[in-house]
């Protein structure tokens, strides 16, 4: 994950955003949590377990992170759903995804 997006997506957490951070491996989702982790300031709690990090504020601003083969996205709501670099570029993965973004005002899917 570059820099850049990693503090994009922290500041949006700090902003009450909910990030679904999609990664080609867990090796990948592990490094991005570390990344995010690190830029992150203010946050109520950091939950570092292997499968299930998480990164949430007070305010209901939090960042989860899932492999692109992972299911632990299902019934999860967000505001934003980052696929980051590795993630197949296909139909059948946007699909996979867009429903966590069904209850969203705002809603985007941005692919790296």
């Amino acid at each position: 994950m570059n820099r850049y997006a990693a503090q994009g997506i922290a500041s949006d957490a700090t902003q009450g955003r909910r990030v679904l951070v999609v990664t080609a491996h867990a090796r990948a989702r592990r490094e991005a949590f570390d990344e995010i982790a690190r830029l992150t300031h203010g946050a109520e709690s950091i939950r570092r377990l292997n499968g299930a990090e998480s990164i949430r504020h007070s305010n209901g601003g939090r960042v989860e992170f899932a492999t692109e083969r992972s299911r632990s996205h299902r019934g999860l709501s967000v505001d934003v759903v980052y696929l980051d670099g590795g993630v197949a570029d296909s139909l059948e993965t946007v699909n996979e995804f867009t429903p966590c973004l069904a209850t969203s005002r705002d809603a985007e899917l941005i692919k790296a």
